[in-house]
This record gives structure tokens, C-alpha cells and sequence, in this order.
């Protein structure tokens, strides 16, 4: 039997976890040797850790979060973040605000948090809730853009962008354990490099972003033109942390149309990208996601359920419990 990665998902009752009402899903690891190193950090991290914002799940049917309600919360956190040094984010969110705006919003994150290993003097500073703030606006924005409220991406028309690789919708759960800060990142070793791609599957489970800043071609997908040299940073680390997508399979035919038009970006801004120190078709750029689990579909509770199906189950249930790793 393949090692597995389980996952207790509970509903939530006014606000808080029903340890009464869970669900236990779980995903088959892959055969890979970066597969194999996550869930090695993930049985760590499970076992040592706590999850960190356990209700983070995207554009799930009965998602609480709105567009009035994220930029609600976006204007929260600036009135945290201005309380504590005045003037700091000099704007507010509102509603209808487009992919540049998003953009822009998200420099005074990247400005103030810093970077993980050297953050700047007033993050590093900031009491708690302070810190927590400037988490939250950082998660709001993308919670923003991943709902498409951002609506025409300088790129390209989002719907149109998942459309065409095969995603009806960008439903996706973030497992996060403990403060950024303090989890355990690992150096990616040059063989795993080979293993980005845009492929993955209805419901693969793919290592997420560790970093404070952009991959390449996220800088791409937003046309991100406000993002400072110091935050385009391609993964060079692995964590516990995880991002599980359920769209529609993203096959090898459309991961290379995807790149394509990715490298048509690139000869656009070659300039600017050999400045920033980037070389074309230079592996540790991390063109892509590391997938290293696969939902298992068979499994009692999925086995004979569409995909359909399977997201309004998972619906009822947007706060994670428990995760395990099993041998």
C-alpha cells in the first residue's frame, strides 16, 4: 500500500469546529523522491506543529467569503496596520477593484513583511496582532484574485484563462502549519527541479508557495508590473504547507500551450528579466507547481461520486481538523 496523507475535514456550527460531524479524506503519495521528502516534512510538521488558519478554503460552493466581506476585511487590517504606525497603507479596498489595483496592494505587504529569512524592521517589530494583520491582508488579496473579483488580468481574461486549461473553476484549500516565520522550510535539491509542471489533477495536492513574493509565473498570470526585483522569487524551498486543487485535469497538451504562452511573455521582457538575474529555460526557475499526492477517488466516501459531487461534499466541511501522514 502507498504511503497516504489523511485529512479530517469538519463542519463548522456558528463560527466554530463540530468535532461531531468530520469527514476523513486522503491522497496516495506519488512515487517521487520530492514526494517523498514532503511527506517526510509533513509527518514533522503534523506531529510538532499546529495548522494555521484552518478555514482556508477558495471558492467552495457556501464560501463565506464574498467580495464585500474580503474587502471588509482588507479595510480592517489597514486600520490594524495604521493604528500601529499611522499612514503606513495610505489607501482602502473597495469593491470592483481590478487585477493592477490588487497588484499595488499587495507591494505594502511585500515592502513591510519583508523577506522570510530578513523581514523588515517593522514587521519584525510589530506586536502580534500586528504581525497577524499583515498575514491576513496578504491572504485577502489572493483570496480576492483567486475568487476572480479582480476581474480582467493584464494578461488575460481569467475565466477565459482557466476555461482554456481545463479548469471550470479555481476551487482550492490552503493547509498552512504555524506562523510563516517559524515553519521548517527545505532546500530543493537539483533533481526536483525536473519535476515542476503545469500538469496536475482534480484534486492533486501540490507543495505551496513558501515565500514572501511572486514565482515567475505568477508575476506573469497577474502581469504584475508594481513587484519589486527582491520579491520575484522563484520556489527554492519546500515546506509542509500545501495547496489541494479541484478543477478540471490540466493535460500535458494544455501545460504546454500554458508554457508557451508563458515563454511568449518572457521574450517580451527579456530585458527586464536577464537584469533581475533570470536565465530562459534555467530549471530553478520553477515554471509550475510540484504535485506529490493524488486524491484517492476509490476510497469509500468518493468512490462513484462526479466531480461535482465531491466538491459540494467537501463544501460542508471547510475547516480542517487533523492531518496525518500513514505508512
Amino acid at each position: 500500500m502507498k504511503p497516504q496523507i489523511l485529512v479530517s475535514f469538519a463542519r463548522r456550527s456558528s463560527q466554530r469546529e463540530d468535532l461531531a460531524e468530520t469527514i476523513q479524506l486522503s491522497w496516495n503519495l506519488r512515487d517521487s523522491n520530492i514526494a517523498q521528502k514532503y511527506f517526510r516534512a509533513l509527518k514533522i510538521a503534523a506531529s510538532t506543529d499546529y495548522i494555521y488558519r484552518r478555514e482556508r478554503f477558495y471558492n467552495f460552493p457556501n464560501c463565506i467569503y464574498t467580495e464585500a466581506r474580503i474587502v471588509e476585511r482588507l479595510n480592517k487590517m489597514i486600520e490594524v496596520i495604521n493604528n500601529h504606525k499611522p499612514g503606513l497603507i495610505p489607501e482602502q479596498a473597495t469593491c470592483g477593484m481590478n487585477q493592477d489595483r490588487m497588484n499595488h496592494l499587495h507591494t505594502y505587504f511585500e515592502k513591510y513583511r519583508g523577506a522570510i529569512k530578513k523581514p523588515h524592521e517593522v514587521y519584525k517589530n510589530a506586536p502580534w496582532e500586528v504581525k497577524e494583520a499583515f498575514d491576513e491582508f496578504n491572504l485577502m488579496i489572493h483570496r480576492y484574485e483567486d475568487a476572480g473579483y479582480s476581474g480582467r488580468n493584464a494578461v488575460q481574461d481569467s475565466a477565459k484563462f482557466y476555461l482554456t486549461f481545463g479548469m471550470s473553476s479555481r476551487l482550492i484549500h490552503y493547509l498552512t502549519f504555524g506562523l510563516r516565520s517559524k515553519v521548517i522550510r527545505y532546500p530543493l535539491a537539483k533533481e526536483d527541479f525536473a519535476h515542476f509542471s503545469f500538469e496536475q489533477n482534480f484534486g492533486s495536492w501540490i507543495i505551496n508557495y513558501c515565500e514572501v513574493g511572486k514565482p515567475l509565473h505568477d508575476v506573469w498570470r497577474d502581469g504584475d508590473l508594481e513587484i519589486g526585483h527582491e520579491a520575484v522569487l522563484p520556489l527554492q524551498y519546500y515546506s509542509a504547507d500545501a495547496m489541494i486543487t479541484l478543477g478540471h485535469n490540466i493535460t500535458q497538451e494544455q501545460s504546454d500551450h500554458k508554457k508557451n504562452e508563458f515563454y511568449n511573455w518572457w521574450d517580451q521582457n527579456q530585458g527586464r528579466l536577464s537584469e533581475l538575474g533570470f536565465a530562459k529555460d534555467n530549471p530553478r526557475n520553477s515554471i509550475g507547481h510540484l504535485v506529490v499526492a493524488d486524491i484517492d477517488l476509490d476510497q469509500p466516501l468518493l468512490r462513484g461520486k462526479s466531480q461535482a459531487e465531491i466538491v459540494e461534499l467537501m463544501s460542508q466541511y471547510q475547516w480542517i481538523s487533523k492531518v496525518e501522514g500513514r505508512e
